[in-house]
């Protein structure tokens, strides 16, 4: 549309407003860490586990407490000489927890030593067995009697797997069978209760070097390190390859949450952060702390229980718009309020500009065509409002 001043005729520009609020930046998250809770403070916690949505600490005085409410409440009476594993079962009919170390396993509520839980470097629970895995051996509990290995009548057993595949690294479930990465292969065994014969299935990925700690099940697919890449081990296995800083020299324990493959990097200082499908990609993200189950992590600095944020793993905040109107729309001026300390990203049909703003309120020159217009802000600036001005150049 065309106005006439003075005389001459000018272009009339439409706008439009778009507000991020203070609450868009998450101003508490370190990283893509986002405070959850504070730590007791009589306590010093040694280990934090989170196993089907509980919360518990491994605390100096060698006891492990569930933590809710603010309130640490002793899971067990047992005393331990170090942090015990923790195993997820369902017991005479309801879930329990099962605390297991080299010297002792306990269930959860009780004080009672358990009969022969073998100690391993991991588990998994498969159509009501447990098993556990140390070196190339795996051992496996009566059905449906997890503290029961005896190998009297049958009741447990155990195989060991093939040298060329190597030790154990990792087993959980998927589809009814028993998936172990180990070193070098990928086994999966059909799990029928017959107590003599297993047999293991190569799954054909070639030969693999594993990296220890890596393995981890998200959703339906198992993600490790192998060769410095990431593997995505589904009905197929694809590779990715990892971003140029992710140093893998020093790694923790490979984690899980909302669906994101989690992999703290150069002891702890840095977090590889991966979800397949869509933009999300992979990346490195600052994160101090360790990641323990589900994505929750210690920060013993502040004293804090925190949790990995995937939704604002980069503190981006982020809005699109079709401005109200149809048609193509060209993009001439974007003002900036409140910006200082903050990157804009404004973006549409393939293009983008992308400001820094120096000063509390500020104008850029934009120039992009758009059907649907994206803006964008990350950093850590407060209630920012862009205003972009724009014309219909067509339908």
């Amino acid at each position: 549309m065309k106005t006439k001043a003075d005389g001459f005729r000018r272009v009339a520009l439409s706008e439009k407003t778009f507000s991020f609020p203070k609450s868009a930046f998450k101003k508490e998250m370190r990283g893509g860490f986002t405070a959850a809770c504070a730590l007791p403070a009589d306590k010093t916690v040694i280990k934090h586990y989170s196993v089907r949505d509980k919360m518990l600490l491994y605390c100096s005085d060698g006891k492990m407490y569930s933590f809710t409410d603010g309130e640490c409440v002793a899971a067990t009476d047992k005393v331990f000489t170090s942090p015990p594993d923790v195993i997820a079962i369902t017991a005479e009919g309801s879930e329990k927890l099962l605390f297991v170390t080299p010297d002792v396993s306990v269930t959860e509520g009780s004080d009672e030593t358990e009969r022969g839980v073998p100690h391993g470097d991991c588990y998994a629970v498969v159509n009501g067995m447990l098993f556990s895995a140390k070196g190339r051996v795996i051992r496996f509990s009566a059905p449906f009697d997890f503290i029961e290995f005896s190998t009297d009548l049958n009741l447990g057993g155990y195989f060991e797997t093939d040298r060329e595949s190597g030790d154990v690294l990792y087993m959980c479930e998927r589809q009814g069978k028993l998936v172990a990465v180990c070193r070098h292969a990928i086994l999966s065994l059909g799990i029928t209760g017959e107590r003599t014969d297993y047999t293991a299935r190569k799954i054909n990925d070639g030969y693999l070097d594993v990296l220890a700690g890596s393995a981890v099940k998200t959703g339906e697919k198992v993600y490790f390190i192998s060769d410095g890449r990431l593997a995505e081990s589904g009905t197929a296995t694809t590779f990715y390859d990892l971003p140029a800083d992710a140093d893998l020299s020093r790694t923790g324990i490979a984690r899980t949450r909302g669906g994101f493959y989690l992999l703290p990097l150069s002891d702890g200082e840095k977090l590889l952060c991966f979800k397949s499908g869509g933009d999300c990609g992979a990346f490195v993200t600052d994160g101090k702390g360790y990641v323990s189950e589900d994505g929750f992590a210690i920060d013993a600095s502040a004293g804090e229980l925190c949790f990995f944020d995937c939704a604002a793993a980069n503190g981006v905040s982020r809005v699109e718009s079709n401005l109200g109107v149809q048609g193509l729309k060209r993009i001439g001026k974007v003002y900036v309020y409140n910006g200082v300390g903050a990157t804009v990203s404004v973006s549409g049909n393939g293009c983008e500009r992308v400001y820094a703003p120096e000063k509390p309120c500020e104008s850029f020159g934009c120039g992009i065509f758009a059907d649907v217009l994206s803006v964008a802000i990350k950093g850590s600036a407060d209630n920012v409002e862009i205003t972009v001005k724009y014309t219909v150049t067509g339908d």
